[in-house]
């Protein structure tokens, strides 16, 4: 009877975060000044959708590729269907990171019960860097929901042990990666996800395989687009650029960049680096960057390993706090250091106690700091992740007042007159 009631109070609860976590949205959305578009948003999102709309669409091999087609195919389609882009893609981002607050509640609740599943659902339906998300044309809200949903779908597969289950997994996989390319080479953990249920390991091999054909089936077409079209092997898109502003420190901001870039291509055409002639396809031009960053890297290596080593922890640090513009640092930190130092004791909780199913999303924050760590390291490329990171953050605030609040009120009341 008691475990009927408290299942009417967490709906309860839960209705009342989704609630308010939709109207907080809507609320800033209405006044909150509009964010200023991206180059990513102006050429990729909006450029590609008009593209799609107006022009040869994905047979045009100007088509942008630096990011996969998924968030320009949704603008397109509002385009079509409504004459309008912006603010229906802000209705359905609140609506879809709302969405993010349930699927993180069910992932909470399934790995390590319904007290967490509250708090970290409550934590990002009022995280003010996941509400602004919403606001801006940019593919973090979108890709958080598809990342969400992939890794309950595994979890609710790997509990099934069901091959349409897996294969619906790697769907969903599909359709992140599809939306932001960081997720392609996620499938290869998999295999490392034996130890959490020790099935067979024969059948493990299986429902792998079932995942990544799933997975391989929604990106298959876009990669053979890019055959096609441009002659060159991207499964899902390139990122030269992004490599490149990764490989050195004056170039981790948009205002030095500006200045450091013409001098950087000058010292590499010096060396023999000449940039493509002007006309050059994408292609050729990624590449470019591409190899001027694999040089920066050699020549750091080369010439100063301690200090390689020092930038890297930089890099690996910043991947918490740092932004494109160079603004705002401190206050991203200060506002996420307690969910950090909270997600530290939850992690180690789950470690500790060997908490089933945990050991995925911590692989899945692993995965994307290493990523973010060797290329291009931004907070705005974390935040996705952010729901994984809130979850044992939740989870380590459970801890401390079912483990540290007790002792801690014994001892006050030892020393009351």
């Amino acid at each position: 009877m008691r475990q009927a009631l408290d299942g009417i109070k967490n709906q309860k609860l839960l209705a009342i975060i989704l609630v308010v976590s939709f109207a907080v949205r809507i609320v800033s959305w209405m006044v909150v000044p509009h964010p200023d578009l991206s180059t990513n948003a102006s050429l990729a999102y909006l450029g590609g959708a008009d593209k799609l709309v107006n022009g040869k669409g994905f047979a045009d091999p100007e088509y942008p590729v630096f990011t996969p087609p998924i968030y320009a195919v949704v603008i397109a389609g509002f385009l079509l269907t409504l004459g309008i882009d912006q603010v229906p893609v802000v209705i359905l981002q609140i609506v879809l990171d709302t969405c993010t607050v349930f699927l993180l509640y069910r992932i909470a609740q399934e790995i390590f019960g319904w007290k967490a599943g509250i708090l970290a659902s409550a934590m990002w339906g009022l995280y003010p860097f996941a509400i602004y998300a919403t606001l801006y044309i940019g593919t973090e809200t979108l890709f958080a929901f598809f990342l969400s949903a992939f890794i309950l779908s595994a979890i609710r597969a790997m509990q099934s042990q069901k091959w349409a289950a897996f294969a619906w997994t790697g769907v969903l996989l599909g359709l992140a990666t599809l939306t932001r390319g960081a997720t392609q080479f996620l499938p290869l953990l998999f295999p490392l996800l034996w130890f959490i249920g020790r099935p067979a390991a024969k059948r493990w091999l299986l429902d792998c395989a079932v995942l990544i054909a799933g997975f391989s089936l929604v990106i298959l077409p876009w990669g053979i687009r890019n055959m096609v079209v441009l002659d060159d092997f991207i499964p899902v898109a390139r990122a030269g650029g992004v490599f490149l502003w990764g490989s050195s420190e004056k170039l981790w901001t948009i205002d030095e960049r500006v200045h450091e870039l013409p001098r950087l291509y000058s010292r590499m055409a010096e060396r023999g680096l000449a940039a493509p002639p002007s006309g050059s396809s994408f292609k050729e031009k990624d590449k470019y960057l591409f190899r001027i960053a694999m040089q920066n890297h050699q020549d750091m290596l080369a010439g100063d390993p301690v200090g390689f080593s020092i930038f890297m922890l930089k890099k690996l640090s910043r991947v918490w706090f740092a932004t494109e513009s160079g603004a705002n640092h401190r206050i991203v930190l200060g506002t996420n250091a307690p969910l950090y130092c909270l997600a530290i004791i939850g992690a180690g909780v789950a470690w500790t106690l060997r908490v089933r199913w945990s050991l995925l999303p911590l692989l899945v924050i692993c995965y994307f700091v290493i990523l973010h760590s060797l290329t291009f390291p931004l907070f705005r490329y974390t935040l996705p992740i952010i729901p994984l990171v809130m979850m044992f953050g939740a989870v380590g605030l459970v801890y401390l007042l079912d483990h540290a609040a007790g002792p801690l009120r014994g001892r006050l009341g030892q020393a009351e007159p």
